[in-house]
């Protein structure tokens, strides 16, 4: 048997499923690959953009302490994606297709 080796993007997406589902967030829960397609979507907007979706979708225009929350795993999720992926999808691609 294989085993696939944790990645920090892994670790990232694991700790926004457990915040997100404790919070009854199930549109937060989504597969490493799924956060991935999410973020290289998002990359001509760059970490703004990307923050600022998070943001206006995890909080509904609640609190500065509940978007600073969403804001911060959406960022780990964002930091620990390599930054050459994001560089040679966005050469190759433009931006990448959201699938959900």
């Amino acid at each position: 048997m294989t085993y696939r080796r944790r990645t920090p993007l892994d670790a990232a997406v694991a700790r926004m499923t457990e915040a997100a589902l404790s919070e009854g967030r199930e549109s937060l829960v989504m597969t490493t690959d799924q956060w991935k397609k999410l973020i290289l979507s998002g990359v001509r907007g760059g970490v703004r953009q990307f923050g600022m979706e998070m943001v206006n979708s995890a909080t509904n225009g609640k609190s500065i302490e509940v978007a600073n929350r969403w804001l911060s795993l959406a960022m780990d999720i964002w930091n620990a994606m390599p930054e050459t992926v994001r560089r040679h999808d966005l050469q190759k691609h433009g931006t990448a297709h959201v699938e959900r």
